[in-house]
This record gives structure tokens, sequence and C-alpha cells, in this order.
């Protein structure tokens, strides 16, 4: 009796110590360390490293400088280069620029190569050559747009025949050249100018146009002009001209050099 008492004595305080210290079932542990890892698990993915920020920064600056390269691309005029211009098979004695409600500057180049400078998305320079002749025709592709830029033509500085320039609704300016010049000037603005040896022969008609030669240091010429309702200005020392004539003719020297005009409702003046 006392034996079975003290089994049930020992039994009572075996169940009361693990009801004090709260032990835990070996399952139990392990499923609460799991939730343990887990949420930390869950933390260091929604806290982005240090390296994965900057990889996302360094894509966003790439992207970044890519959208910015493309506007500056899209943004600059494109030009052709002298060196990619077409040149003539063959030294040409004749040379024929055509513009078309473009504004054009030829210029004599350094390099004794055909070049042009232009806006590819305004302008287009086609060039054919024509037995001696060496032709330049400039267009404007694009009408309704005025960037105000003009197209520059780059020319050999070399022994011309002849040159001949027509302008239609444009401008052009041409370089002095001791060559026979020929112009023609519809609704434009024409300004040309001739190197002080020049004895050659020059003629320009114009229509609805203004026109500027400068004959700087040039001694010895003979101007001849028919002049039909436009104002036509000479410099001081020159014959008055009589606004109410329709000609008009001065020679200076021996007048090696032949300058004849033909305006109608135009101006024209010499330098």
């Amino acid at each position: 009796m006392v034996v079975k008492i003290s089994s049930i004595l020992l039994g009572l305080m075996l169940v009361a110590s693990f009801s004090l210290t709260g032990c835990q079932s070996g399952t139990e542990i392990e499923a609460n360390t799991g939730d343990t890892v887990s949420s930390a698990a869950i933390e260091s993915s929604a806290v982005p490293s240090e390296e994965s920020e900057s990889a996302n920064n360094d894509e966003k600056a790439d992207e970044s400088e890519s959208t910015s390269s493309a506007v500056t691309e899209t943004s600059v005029p494109q030009t052709e280069s002298k060196g990619e211009a077409n040149q003539p098979d063959q030294t040409v004695g004749d040379l024929k620029i055509t513009t078309e409600g473009v504004p054009v500057e030829v210029r004599l180049a350094s390099d004794g190569q055909y070049g042009y400078e232009y806006d590819k998305n305004e302008y287009a320079v086609t060039t054919t050559t024509n037995g001696s002749t060496f032709e330049i025709k400039v267009t404007d592709i694009r009408p309704e747009m005025d960037s105000g830029t003009n197209v520059v033509v780059y020319i050999p500085n070399q022994s011309y025949t002849l040159v001949t320039g027509v302008s239609e609704g444009s401008s052009l300016i041409l370089p002095a050249i001791n060559a026979n010049i020929t112009v023609t000037s519809n609704a434009s603005s024409v300004t040309l100018s001739l190197p002080s040896d020049y004895n050659k022969m020059l003629n320009f008609t114009g229509n609805a146009s203004s026109c500027s030669l400068s004959m700087s240091n040039i001694n010895d010429f003979a101007v001849s002009a028919k002049i039909s309702t436009s104002a036509v200005s000479v410099p001081s020392g020159w014959p008055v001209y009589d606004m109410l004539s329709s000609n008009y003719n001065y020679t200076g020297g021996n007048g090696a050099a032949k300058i004849h005009i033909d305006v109608t409702s135009s101006s024209f003046v010499f330098e």
C-alpha cells in the first residue's frame, strides 16, 4: 500500500515539473524554427541588396544615355562632306550651277575638289557630266520647311572656259573667277564678284531680281546695259544713269572686260 502511494506521488510530481518548465515537443520546435527561417527569407527578399540597387541604377543610366544619344542624332542636320562628293571623270572646262528655291553660295575649294555642305533633310544636290560641262543642280525637297540654312558648293580653283549660273526663286553667290560668266536670274538675288585681272565676258539677265556686281580694282572694262522698269546704281566717277533711259553704256580703260546686263523689273548695283 505504501509503495502504491509513493508511485502515485512520483507521477504527480513529474506532471507538475513538465507544466512549470513549459517544455515543448521536438515537433513543435522544428515547426517554430521553420517559421523563423521563412520569415527571415521573406524579409531578405523584400529589402534589395546594394549590388542589386547598383545594377538597376546602371541599367537606368544606360537607358538614359541611349535616349539622349538618339535625340542628339535626330536633331543634328545631316551633311555631306567634301570627301563624299562626286567628281567628274576628267577635268572639265565648263561649269553649270542651277539652284531652284535654295540659297546657294559657291566657294573655291582649297583641296581642288568639288564638294557640298547642306542639310540632306531639306535639300538635294545632283551632279552630271554633259560633254565638257560639269553640271550641279540644287533643289529644295521640302519647300514647306524653312530652316534658314543654305547650301555651300565648293569648286576647284582652276581655269574655266564658261561658268553658267541659273537661279530660280532663290539666291546665288559666285566667287571671283576669271572666266566667261553667264547668269540668269528669275525672282532671285544674285551676288557676283570679278577679280582685278578680269578680261572675259559677263552676261547677266535678270527678271524680278536683284543683283550686285563687285568690280573693285578693275580698270579696263566696257559696260552695256539694257534696262526695263528697273533701278541701276553706278559708282561715283561713272556717268550718271538716266532713269528714263532704257540703255546705259560706259567704257573704262581699254575695255578688256565685257559686262552686259539685261534687267526687267529688277535692281542692279555696280560696286
